[in-house]
């Protein structure tokens, strides 16, 4: 990634953040989308996704990206699922 790609994930990173604290998760959710499509696999935009996925009451979402990170992350038991 260059420096001008990285610049502008983490803009939308933090755009994203900023929305999902003021209560506006669909723009929040919006600004994922905007993200490059090689880059929102990304551990840090998936952990996200799962906030934004629980304030929206998406429960099979929420289960299904929280699943991806239990893979990746197995001892981090904030993506465990039942």
């Amino acid at each position: 990634m260059n420096e001008i790609g990285s610049a502008n994930f983490e803009m939308r990173l933090l755009a994203a953040e900023g929305y999902l604290k003021l209560g506006m998760t669909l723009d929040a959710n919006a600004e994922l989308k905007e993200i490059e499509p090689d880059l929102r696999d990304e551990s840090t935009v998936l952990a996200l996704r799962v906030k934004i996925y629980r304030k929206l009451e998406k429960w099979e979402l929420t289960r299904a990206v929280a699943g991806t990170l239990a893979l990746r992350e197995p001892d981090n038991v904030q993506w465990a699922t039942s």
